[in-house]
């Protein structure tokens, strides 16, 4: 399942987090989790988090490690591009759609709207404040 964005969307760069207002409705990160370092997981979640409305919902896509271990081994993604996944692209991590439930929700004020897989391996999460 595609996450669409509305047609008034803005970019913004981890940088600029810090500058944004507490009133965003929706945030959309991706996968960003794979790409900070492990040790600032915590802090730049809560950062997001904060930026988020009463009634506001984040939402993350990315490659669940698990499934797609799983599909890799059952040949249905072939070693190069299991490769490219999680090494060729920068990431200093890789999470299951788990992993990235515990590191979301654990003290964030966050809870699990819902979630999806596409691909067979890469999920949707969208996290609602509570």
């Amino acid at each position: 399942e595609e996450i669409e964005h509305p047609k008034d969307y803005k970019f913004y760069s981890l940088e600029e987090i810090s500058d944004l207002k507490n009133d965003h409705e929706n945030i959309y990160i991706g996968d960003l989790i794979d790409y900070i370092p492990p040790s600032e997981i915590e802090g730049t979640i809560q950062e997001i988090v904060s930026k988020l409305s009463d009634t506001g919902q984040l939402h993350i896509k990315g490659p669940d490690i698990l499934q797609l271990s799983w599909f890799c081994g059952r040949l249905n993604i072939d070693l190069k591009k299991f490769r490219y996944i999680i090494y060729g692209t920068g990431r200093k991590g890789c999470y299951s759609l788990d992993e990235v439930m515990e590191m979301t929700v654990s003290g964030t004020g966050l809870a699990v709207a819902s979630t999806s897989y596409t691909n067979g391996y890469e999920y949707s999460l969208t996290l609602k404040k509570i």
